[in-house]
């Protein structure tokens, strides 16, 4: 596969690196069973369905900051794009 396998240093995700990319391993995109979606899946959903999603795991937060809050790393967050075209793609 070309990659170089390297332990990172301290604590953290595992990453490894292909043709001189970094990459880590993330959970299916697609939910099942035993997989609820979290985190930097729920970009691939609509916002308001992944701010419900974020509140019944975070309830004593309140829904007007979650929505500003996703709004606003939907914009500025790379990896929010990265995660729909990787959804698309499939």
């Amino acid at each position: 596969m070309g990659a170089e396998l390297k332990s990172p240093p301290g604590n953290g995700p595992y990453c490894f690196r292909i043709h001189g990319q970094i990459y880590h391993r993330i959970a299916p995109l697609y939910s099942n069973e035993r997989f609820k979606p979290g985190y930097g899946h729920l970009y691939i959903f609509d916002a308001s369905e992944a701010n419900s999603r974020r509140l019944e795991n975070n309830p004593s937060c309140l829904s007007s900051v979650m929505e500003k809050l996703d709004a606003l790393l939907r914009t500025i967050n790379p990896y929010a794009e990265s995660y729909l075209q990787m959804y698309q793609l499939i």
